[in-house]
């Protein structure tokens, strides 16, 4: 059994019951060779708290948020980028939350 704050999983339940998913659109614009801007706007749905853990414990379970951001985007290298990036998070729910994964997605595009 894996305990997190007031989260409790066992390992025994079934796929079907742990599950989360999420959606995005990344697009992104070059402005010259070594500057651009990207935007994403993201969904993440997670019913059962598999990836994120509520740390209200008035909130019922299960989350689902949508997520916006903008960056500015300098090629300092061939294979290195200087990202400046603003997020925006919004839920239904109004909680804190607790990420149990680094980041839900790992760059702007």
């Amino acid at each position: 059994m894996c305990l997190r704050g007031k989260s409790k999983q066992t390992f025994t339940s079934t796929i079907k019951d742990n599950y989360w998913w999420q959606a995005n659109f990344i697009c992104r614009y070059k402005l010259s060779f070594d500057w651009s801007i990207s935007g994403r706007i993201e969904y993440f749905s997670d019913p059962n708290n598999i990836q994120i853990v509520s740390l209200s414990p008035n909130v019922e379970n299960g989350t689902s948020l949508y997520s916006g951001g903008i960056c500015v985007n300098y090629k300092v290298r061939e294979k290195a980028i200087l990202r400046f990036e603003g997020r925006y998070f919004n839920s239904k729910k109004k909680y804190l939350f607790l990420m149990r994964v680094l980041h839900l997605n790992t760059c702007c595009g």
